[in-house]
Formats: C-alpha cells, sequence, structure tokens
C-alpha cells in the first residue's frame, strides 16, 4: 500500500516536473527576445518623416513607459504626436533613449536578472548583441536543438573551428548545412587571431550575412567576447556599456582589452588603466583581474602605476 501511494506521488511530482520545465521553455520562446534585448544599447534608431510617438515606438521596439519619459509625455493620447512637434534632433533623440535604456537595466527586478541569468546558463553565456547578432559559448548537440529553436539564427560564426579536438562542431556545421544556414569559421585561439586583420573581415560578415546571426567561440568570453567589444567600439557604443559586457560574459583574454583599450585612447598603462568610463587592473603577469565601469566616469588617466 505505502509503495503504491510512494509510486503515485512520484509520478505527480515527475509530471509537475515535465510541466514546469516544458512552460520554462515555453516563456523563454515567448519572451526571452523581447526581455534580453529590452535594455540594448540602440545604435541605430529608425526615424521617418511625420512619424507619430507611436510608430517610432513600435518600429524601435522600445516600451511605451521608456517613450513617454524621454518625450515627457503624460497621458496616452500624446503618442499621436508627431516627432517633429517636439523640435530635438534624431542625435538628441537617440542620446535620450539610450541613457533610459541604461537606467532602466540599472533598475530592472531580480525575477527579471534571474531570468536573464538562466538564459545564460541555459546557452552557455548566451546574450543578445542586438535584435539580429547574438553571442555565446559552444552548446553542444542538445543545446544547439534548443538555441535554434528559442532564438533562430541565420548565419554562424564560429571563431574556435577545431573539429579535430572538438568532434561535435562537425556535426554543427552538418546542421546548419541541412537547414541552409551560413556558416563562417575560423580558428582562433583564445588571445585573439595570428593575423589581427581578420577582425575587420569578421566585422564585415557581421555588418553584411543573412541576419539573425550566432557569433560564438568556446565559452564566449575571449573570442566572442573581444571580437564584439571592438565591434560595438568601432559603431560608437559607449565605453561603459562594453564593460557592462565584461561584467556580465566575463572579461576577454589580455590582447583583446590591449587592442580596444589601444583604439579607444591610444594607450594601454601597464598596470593600470582608466578609460572614459571604466578601469582595469592586471597582476604583475599583465592578466586582468578586475574591469569595472562607473556611473559617473572619473576624469581620463593614462597612467601611473
Amino acid at each position: 500500500m505505502k509503495s503504491g501511494q510512494s509510486l503515485r506521488l512520484f509520478e505527480l511530482f515527475l509530471g509537475c516536473l515535465i510541466v514546469s520545465i516544458f512552460f520554462s521553455f515555453l516563456s523563454v520562446k515567448i519572451w526571452g527576445e523581447r526581455l534580453l534585448e529590452e535594455g540594448s544599447f540602440r545604435q541605430e534608431l529608425t526615424f521617418q518623416k511625420e512619424m507619430t510617438v507611436s510608430e517610432f515606438s513600435k518600429i524601435n521596439r522600445l516600451p511605451d513607459p521608456l517613450v513617454r519619459k524621454v518625450f515627457g509625455l503624460n497621458v496616452k493620447e500624446d503618442f499621436r504626436k508627431k516627432l517633429e512637434d517636439f523640435n530635438l534632433p534624431q542625435n538628441e533623440i537617440s542620446r535620450l533613449v539610450n541613457n533610459e535604456l541604461f537606467l532602466q537595466v540599472k533598475k530592472e527586478n531580480s525575477l527579471v536578472k534571474l531570468f536573464r541569468w538562466t538564459i545564460r546558463k541555459l546557452l552557455r553565456n548566451f546574450g543578445l548583441v542586438t535584435h539580429d547578432i547574438q553571442r555565446s559559448g559552444h552548446t553542444g548537440m542538445i543545446g544547439l536543438w534548443l538555441h535554434e529553436w528559442l532564438f533562430p539564427f541565420k548565419s554562424v560564426i564560429n571563431l574556435a573551428w577545431d573539429p579535430e579536438i572538438h568532434k561535435e562542431q562537425a556535426y554543427e556545421l552538418r546542421f546548419c548545412k541541412n537547414r541552409n544556414i551560413d556558416y563562417y569559421k575560423f580558428g582562433w585561439k583564445g588571445g585573439g587571431p595570428k593575423d589581427w586583420s581578420e577582425v575587420d573581415h569578421v566585422m564585415e560578415i557581421i555588418d553584411n550575412c543573412k541576419k539573425p546571426v550566432w557569433v560564438h567561440c568556446g565559452g564566449g568570453k575571449d573570442r566572442t567576447g573581444g571580437l564584439l567589444a571592438l565591434w560595438k567600439r568601432r559603431k560608437g557604443y559607449p565605453i561603459e556599456l562594453i564593460f557592462r559586457d565584461f561584467e556580465t560574459y566575463g572579461i576577454p583574454a589580455f590582447p583583446w582589452v590591449q587592442k580596444l583599450l589601444r583604439e579607444d585612447i591610444g594607450l594601454l598603462p601597464q598596470i593600470r588603466g582608466v578609460s572614459a568610463f571604466a578601469t582595469i587592473e592586471t597582476d604583475r603577469m599583465g592578466h586582468i583581474i578586475l574591469a569595472r565601469s562607473f556611473s559617473n566616469p572619473p576624469p581620463l588617466s593614462l597612467g601611473g602605476k
């Protein structure tokens, strides 16, 4: 009798577990992309002549509360106003939108943070760079199926191609070919490519390939993190947001950060460096031990031990 009750309890528990897992994946499928993109920097916003605030909000996938705050709107009817009525230049609107996005991410609730953390762990350091650019580490066979179902992609850029060591990469290539997904492969080491001109080539692929594109390496930190940090900086992203990525996904290997800072300020101090919005500290061997961004950036400093 007791064994029968225990079996029924186990079946009930197993059933509840399966249902909860199913609804968890379904919620990621429905809301995951929206939540991951919500706080992402908008490098380009779409503007059209005589566009209403409501149209601007929908086309650029911006939440209504954010748009209301940016334009100082109080009632919903104000969304019918035209952008030209506010007499704001496009670059000023972009600046206001991105400032508000940054502040909202800092204030996001614990549930949203948990949701983002879960997706990152589920798909090995996964995140959205933009609506059309995904990033992560290598997910393995099961993770690949799950990734493609949750966040479909039309192109893949593998920065850690080495099928002799990682046998599952050959499966990933077949998986993509069978689905007409473009596949680009580069055998970079964690510290970067042998020929740094390849970085420019890959950036061209990111800009011109079929979208969405998934960029990945082994762990999603060094090659992927370094490449996308350089891509973002060249696109005009604030250095503070790039260092926030380092805090989220991990700090890339030293050569990547060195190249980023050289492009940004022309010099990387030997022990401690301060860029316009962030600081880097290294140990005696030159390995990075801390990258921290500032809400209120200090004055630019170029040196010192």
